[in-house]
């Protein structure tokens, strides 16, 4: 971010990856509670109002016990489900909880030509952006 009013972003990038080198992550009973429990201590640790923190993660680990997750499998859905609980504790907007949803082939690399194309339009954005 850069200074002024409003702030503006000072850069931005993304990086594209061809769709058969990433798939959905998917998420079992272990993952899910080990999310939640992150997300608790994260919560209690960091969280601007403890008072709020202690109640958000009360409601996941209430919503946890019951089994309002049980048939989540999908990373995206279960994070998006996360963020509704979360929000609806907290009425915070900026509370959004995200995962990655993707997993990519370790030590793998784009062919060298996409890799070459990408690299040449990051460069250029990141050009444009700092000027």
């Amino acid at each position: 971010m850069k200074d002024g009013q409003p702030p503006k972003v000072g850069t931005f990038g993304l990086r594209a990856l061809p769709q058969e080198w990433c798939w959905n992550v998917t998420m079992n009973a272990d993952q899910r509670k080990k999310v939640i429990d992150g997300v608790d201590i994260d919560l209690k640790e960091y969280y601007v109002e403890p008072a709020t923190a202690q109640q958000v993660a009360a409601a996941l680990k209430a919503h946890e016990s019951k089994g309002d997750y049980d048939a989540i499998s999908d990373g995206d859905v279960f994070a998006a489900r996360l963020t509704d609980d979360m929000q609806e504790v907290s009425h915070d907007r900026h509370l959004p909880w995200t995962s990655a949803p993707s997993r990519c082939r370790r030590g793998a690399s784009p062919p060298r030509k996409t890799r070459r194309g990408f690299t040449t339009r990051w460069n250029t954005t990141i050009a444009r952006s700092t000027s």
